[in-house]
């Protein structure tokens, strides 16, 4: 049951004895897929990479308040994107390739120059899962493999298509989500984790409450 003390107490005592505190059996499990499958980031600077806005927005506002960097990509960094591409993107940070992501060599390409720069430490990958489209998960899969820095995909569909979908990216180390609030209390979980364990080394493992 519920204890009595008011949450600011609670939430203050779990932060100081390397917990997490979760609302719901919902958040908690979204939060332990990431654990069992995902590094935790070694800092907060987060950049997503989608080629539909909208939802990238939504996880945007959840991260920012928990205080979650996302920083815009340097000019030195765009223009090497845009070089590798052999596209003018210019991108910013969410960054939305919009009809250039839906070629999946020009996402992952994207994807791997953003997480080998020295600019971010986890990367967001949102893409639309559409039966007329290639989605990009074996592209992701490759940089995972190879930059072990969290890597948080979303599948913007409906609970029935995730489900049936191949979900073989997994393996990487990149969890998988449809509902972008779920890829964005992962990816928030990961840093906190990654910054507990970076600042109480003492901890031997990660606990949620």
């Amino acid at each position: 049951g519920r204890m009595a003390q008011p949450d600011q107490v609670m939430s203050a005592l779990i932060r100081q004895h390397g917990l997490i505190e979760v609302q719901s059996c919902r958040e908690c499990a979204v939060i332990l897929k990431a654990f069992s499958i995902a590094p935790l980031a070694t800092g907060d600077r987060t950049v997503i990479l989608t080629n539909t806005a909208g939802p990238a927005i939504l996880a945007a506002d959840i991260l920012q308040p928990a205080g979650v960097r996302m920083p815009q990509p340097s000019t030195e960094l765009q223009q090497y994107l845009d070089t590798q591409t052999g596209i003018s993107m210019q991108l910013k940070n969410p960054a939305d390739i919009s009809s250039n992501g839906l070629a999946p060599l020009v996402y992952g390409t994207c994807a791997r120059g953003l997480l080998e720069s020295d600019e971010f430490d986890v990367l967001m990958s949102f893409f639309s899962l559409n039966p007329h489209l290639t989605l990009p998960d074996r592209q992701i899969g490759e940089v995972a493999k190879t930059i072990k820095k969290p890597i948080i995909g979303c599948f913007l569909c409906s609970l029935g298509e995730f489900m049936s979908y191949d979900l073989s990216v997994e393996q990487f180390g990149v969890p998988c989500y449809y509902d972008p609030q779920d890829a964005a209390i992962a990816t928030k979980a990961l840093i906190q984790s990654g910054n507990l364990k970076m600042n109480q080394p003492e901890l031997k493992g990660l606990h949620l409450t």
